[in-house]
């Protein structure tokens, strides 16, 4: 029994050691804060171009092919949750939703893929897409599960490559930063047509070698654009506000007053939805609850499209299934015209109701779960929420 307590003993110092010595707290939440652009850098054959005059107006001539880096990364954005030290769920845009493990080596994070994937790059270029812009002689990143081996020329490959994908973050702080790169290669292709052309590879997660090696022929132009994605951890002061409630009490209105009276203390959800708008039986995504003044301040929420649901005792945005749309206020208020909904049975002083299908009549067709609220990325949505009873 003695034996058995102080098993258990070391057990709990060890665990207790293990959390003081990491210093925190899971899950920690990371979302896309800001884009920022590092730069352009230009190469052909004979190396980099330093000239400006002349760098400028290569890359000036690729604009045309090479979009806005910040629009690329919006419709990418990144919502990462570290569930403890090995594991982290990362959410990209709509492409990736997974659970990867997180390894690091020299200060870089790399959170890596449970699969092997398998590529084969062409052996017309070293910028062929499928090899995943994996080349030790210009990136300044590889997987840690890396391996390379030879092809017969004849498969038309150039080599094969077994890897574990990885992205790779760098950390500062409270912010986790991720470096991408773009390029664009003018090149004749002789191989394939006679006319010059564009071949661009966006969104690479790595961070190009100060001094690069490149395969380039005698008539091609490479472009590369380096930037970084940063995102801040939940909870950190200088987060991006998404989104900005304030909260009035619908039943407060008097025949004196014009004004409604904001309230305090009142829990906000926000329940991301699918297509089939239901929330039912979920937990919500994001919660807050308004201060002094009534006001509600959501930061970083990921774009998309959600319900809202704000109760407080017997107080709820929702009567009966209807969304409080705010309080007729005067006579001229209760007219139904072309921009008001009609609604049976109004008063002044009585609950304006939300037309939630737009039909242009309040009734049945628009009970919902919630208010329907839609975030988009980089943009501070503002709105009066009402509750009442």
């Amino acid at each position: 029994m003695k034996r058995l307590i102080f098993i258990l003993s070391t057990v709990i110092v060890i665990l207790s050691c293990e959390k003081q010595e990491n210093g925190l707290e899971y899950p920690e939440i990371y979302y896309t804060q800001t884009v920022t652009e590092i730069g352009y850098r230009v190469f052909t054959i004979e190396g980099e171009i330093k000239n400006e005059e002349i760098k400028n107006s290569l890359i000036t001539k690729s604009e045309s092919v090479l979009p806005n880096y910040t629009t690329i990364r919006q419709e990418e954005d990144v919502c990462a949750t570290i569930l403890n030290k090995y594991q982290v769920f990362l959410e990209k845009g709509s492409s990736i939703s997974d659970t990867l493990s997180i390894e690091s080596l020299n200060s870089l994070y790399y959170w890596e893929e449970n699969e092997i994937t398998t590529y084969y790059p062409s052996i017309h270029s070293d910028f062929d897409k499928t090899a995943n812009f994996t080349d030790t002689s210009f990136l300044s990143f590889i997987p840690l599960l890396y391996e390379e081996s030879t092809t017969p020329l004849s498969t038309g490959y150039s080599k094969k490559i077994e890897q574990k994908t990885c992205f790779y973050i760098e950390k500062d702080a409270d912010e986790l930063i991720m470096p991408f790169v773009d390029y664009c290669l003018l090149t004749d292709l002789g191989y394939l047509t006679s006319s010059p052309k564009f071949i661009t590879f966006l969104g690479i997660n790595n961070r190009l070698k100060n001094n690069p090696q490149f395969s380039l022929a005698q008539q091609d132009t490479l472009i590369i654009r380096e930037y970084v994605q940063t995102l801040t951890k939940e909870g950190t002061p200088n987060q991006k506000k998404s989104l900005e409630l304030t909260i009035y009490n619908a039943n407060s209105w008097t025949s004196s007053s014009s004004t409604l009276s904001s309230i305090s203390e009142v829990p906000v959800k926000l329940f991301e939805i699918d297509g089939t708008n239901s929330i039912a039986g979920k937990k919500e995504t994001y919660k807050e609850t308004s201060d002094e003044n009534g006001i509600v301040s959501f930061y970083n929420i990921k774009a998309g499209n959600y319900l809202l649901i704000a109760t407080k005792d017997d107080f709820s945005n929702l009567k009966n299934g209807l969304v409080i749309n705010g309080v007729f206020m005067n006579a001229q208020d209760t007219i139904h015209t072309s921009n008001v909904p009609y609604q049976e049975n109004v008063e002044i002083g009585g609950l304006k109701y939300k037309d939630m299908n737009g039909d242009g009549v309040i009734n049945n067709l628009d009970i919902v779960e919630g208010d329907y609220v839609q975030i988009e990325r980089s943009k501070l949505l503002k709105r009066d929420i009402y509750i009442g009873k």
